[in-house]
């Protein structure tokens, strides 16, 4: 599979940050993109704030470094990474990755 180039953007901080599309993501939790955009539209994995606008086209989701890895640690101690993944259903990985984001993007 053809990864993109990750894009660089500024934090709040002023910060370069590397950002990278669902393909990145995906491959870490050893899924496909489109699972995942399922994943969100149920609810089970929260919606990254961070979107690339292309012309013509929807936006794109953009994870950090420190999301992917966090993701992909939840994941992997919820037991959904690997040959025989848990059930989702059977897992607090939705629970866990919502705090995760909630202290990451706190509200306002």
């Amino acid at each position: 599979m053809s990864r993109r180039k990750p894009l660089r953007l500024r934090n709040a901080r002023k910060e370069v940050v590397l950002a990278f599309y669902i393909g990145e993501l995906a491959a870490r939790l050893q899924k496909s993109a489109s699972t995942l955009r399922r994943w969100q539209r149920l609810g089970l994995l929260p919606p990254t704030p961070l979107l690339h606008y292309v012309e013509g086209g929807s936006p794109r989701r953009l994870y950090t470094q420190q999301m992917i890895d966090g993701i992909a640690g939840i994941a992997e101690e919820e037991g959904l990474i690997g040959r025989r993944p848990a059930r989702m259903v059977d897992t607090d990985f939705r629970a866990r990755c919502h705090e995760f984001f909630w202290e990451l993007f706190p509200a306002g």
